[in-house]
């Protein structure tokens, strides 16, 4: 398992690292990618909702319902 891998494993178990794109501020890089010092560490997921819908959700939350 890569040094990246290990380090994201044991801050939040439960993750497939495989699986997930990760950066360091703003950056992708590979999951071999070797920490430094104050590097911070992201982990992209993928959209639940694309920002349209997620838009047409808050707008409907926001109106209100009329029977």
């Amino acid at each position: 398992m890569t040094p990246l891998c290990v380090r994201i494993l044991s801050d939040v178990p439960g993750l497939d690292v495989e699986t997930l794109a990760v950066g360091i501020f703003a950056r992708r890089v590979t999951l071999d990618y070797i920490l430094k010092a104050g590097d911070r560490v992201e982990i992209y997921r993928p959209l639940t909702m694309s920002p349209v819908e997620a838009r047409r959700w808050r707008a409907k939350l926001k109106t209100p319902q009329l029977d």
